[in-house]
């Protein structure tokens, strides 16, 4: 793909102090909360908030016969971030807390096919049933990627929206004209080193 192809570059001329300033600001979004922001609640509807705060009130450490842990406030930021991201499904999601005190959503697809997505504290876990496709995504690779686009955006290498409205990225000319003189230079070192030898 040609914006990672960008985002892979190690030469590509980030700032490193403006990408640790980057990192720190996604970072304070996911300090641990105790309760979901307003857009959240709304996308959550009446039902699925009335869960999530029976959950909170009535599900304390060592419910399930002594297994289970209490909510995690690690887990309501990575939902609340979730939701502030992805507010529209097919069905409306089931919620269930994980004996390990985590939340986890569960849909269906326009297929009726079930996508389960736990949040823990540091990761996403999810199953597509459709694809029989199960995984993990922590949340460090998440921030890097966030990091590194909104770099190449600010450069003009790339156009998008790095708040996850849009989803998506695209290449800039500027970006192409980039890409296309890295590889002129690439080429023109290997042939000047099959030159040399």
């Amino acid at each position: 793909m040609i914006v990672m192809d960008l985002v892979d570059l190690e030469h590509c001329g980030v700032d490193h102090e403006e990408f640790k300033s980057e990192l720190s600001l996604i970072d304070r979004t996911l300090k641990p909360i105790e309760d979901l922001s307003e857009n959240s609640i709304n996308n959550f509807g009446d039902y699925g908030y009335g869960r999530f705060k029976e959950f909170q009130t009535d599900y304390k450490k060592g419910w399930n016969f002594g297994e289970g842990k209490a909510l995690s406030e690690y887990s309501i930021a990575l939902i609340d971030l979730f939701l502030e991201k992805f507010s529209t499904f097919p069905t409306e999601p089931s919620i269930f807390l994980t004996t390990e005190g985590y939340l986890q959503f569960i849909w269906e697809d326009k297929y009726g096919q079930e996508i389960v997505i736990e949040f823990t504290h540091t990761s996403f876990i999810y199953y597509i049933e459709r694809l029989n496709e199960e995984g993990e995504i922590q949340i460090e690779a998440i921030k890097t990627l966030i990091a590194k686009m909104k770099n190449l955006i600010r450069r003009g290498l790339v156009d998008g929206c790095d708040c996850g409205c849009r989803g998506d990225f695209e290449i800039t000319r500027k970006g192409v004209a980039y890409i296309e003189s890295r590889h002129h230079n690439n080429h023109m070192q290997q042939i000047k080193t099959a030159v040399q030898s």
